[in-house]
């Protein structure tokens, strides 16, 4: 099925069920895209890191996560990961 929405919470989602079923690659393109489309929401540049991390590109999941701790400051996970 191809995704075409408009809004970014189903390639979010679609983005997850893809990296739980460790298909990193599509994973990845799901996150860009749910960013893409709403850059404001801290948790889909989390799960873009987690991803990133996950593949071992840890400058890249960096930025993902220094980019949701841009929007939001007390998210856990980034600051964690970061």
């Amino acid at each position: 099925a191809t995704l075409r929405p408009t809004f970014a919470a189903p390639y979010n989602n679609a983005g997850l069920l893809l990296l739980t079923c460790g298909r990193l690659e599509q994973a990845q393109a799901m996150f860009r895209r749910a960013i893409e489309l709403a850059p404001a929401i801290a948790q889909q540049h989390v799960n873009l890191g987690v991803t990133l991390a996950s593949m071992r590109d840890r400058g890249s999941a960096i930025d993902a996560f220094t980019a949701a701790l841009a929007i939001d400051p007390d998210h856990s996970v980034a600051r964690a990961h970061r």
